[in-house]
């Protein structure tokens, strides 16, 4: 039992004081890009050096997950990302997320970055979880704002925010937050979610300065709300009308629903505000409830 919830951790250490941040990658088994990227960041950093501070990570948290390239924990089917602040006594979920939090805990971390991989056709993105302090709020949209991608913020989850976790420290007033790639096969969205990750050491002043990735400077002090779309009432075809990143004005064509048979057109979706497609299903045909496309939605752009 105690085999199943070793949890690898790695750290470098600077002689100088300075923040503690960490880094966690694959609680979703099926999402490979945090470990690869945690391991960039190590490699990188003990070439150059830590300036200050301690980097911690924990780049392979869901292990079995990951063996069979499954999102849940195989052996109880449970959503790691679900199961915080966890229990000592509980299911093999919860008493992971008890280690992981208790471990990171005594640290005393400053900031906990939790990496992710998004839908195959997707861009790099950064989470930001409702947070009820009007100063950790302030401090966390400051450090998305200078990840130089795209900032979105979850509201109206179907999920209760504390039990991720990003989550669970938010509510523990420790500054967190998610990275979200878009597929596992794309080397591209590793060498982005690197460079995020080193924008935000860059700021920390843990590392040393080097030129710093930005995607878009119109994205600058622009934060979008998160909007998934998915109501659709009968299964059909389905295509795309617009790219990852594209900038949309609301009343944009954005998906086309056809017959499966005829090819016929039957429905259209129309963007319902302006903002940022942030990816979407790789997908032929779509059924009703199943998320189709995701944006970053502003009532300002």
């Amino acid at each position: 039992m105690k085999k199943e919830t070793n949890i690898t951790q790695i750290s470098l250490k600077s002689i100088k004081k300075g923040p503690v941040v960490w880094l966690t990658g694959v609680i979703h088994g099926d999402e490979h890009g945090g470990k690869v990227i945690i391991e960039n960041v190590f490699k990188k950093i003990k070439r150059s050096g830590l300036i200050k501070g301690e980097l911690y990570a924990f780049p392979l948290i869901n292990k079995e997950g990951f063996k069979k390239d499954l999102r849940l924990i195989p052996q109880t089917k449970e959503d790691l990302n679900r199961c915080f602040p966890g229990n000592k006594k509980g299911s093999l979920g919860k008493r992971m997320a008890y280690i992981i939090s208790k471990k990171i805990m005594k640290t005393k971390p400053s900031l906990v970055i939790d990496l992710h991989n998004d839908w195959k056709n997707s861009i790099c993105y950064v989470v930001i979880d409702p947070i009820r302090s009007k100063e950790l709020k302030n401090k966390v949209e400051k450090i998305a704002k200078n990840t130089g991608v795209v900032c979105v913020r979850e509201k109206n989850l179907k999920y209760n925010y504390n039990s991720t976790l990003s989550g669970h420290f938010i509510s523990k007033n420790i500054k967190s937050l998610t990275i979200e790639m878009g597929g596992n096969s794309k080397k591209k969205n590793i060498e982005i979610g690197t460079k995020v990750v080193f924008n935000i050491l860059m700021d920390l002043g843990m590392v040393k300065k080097m030129k710093k990735y930005v995607n878009n400077k119109k994205l600058k002090n622009q934060i979008f709300d998160y909007f998934e779309e998915s109501k659709i009432s009968k299964k059909g075809g389905i295509e795309f009308l617009v790219k990852p990143g594209d900038f949309v004005k609301k009343g944009t064509k954005i998906i086309k629903i056809y017959n499966e048979k005829n090819k016929k057109q039957f429905y259209i979706f129309k963007a319902k505000e302006s903002g940022v497609v942030l990816g979407y299903e790789d997908l032929n045909i779509i059924k009703p409830g199943m998320p189709m496309i995701a944006f970053g939605v502003s009532k300002t752009l």
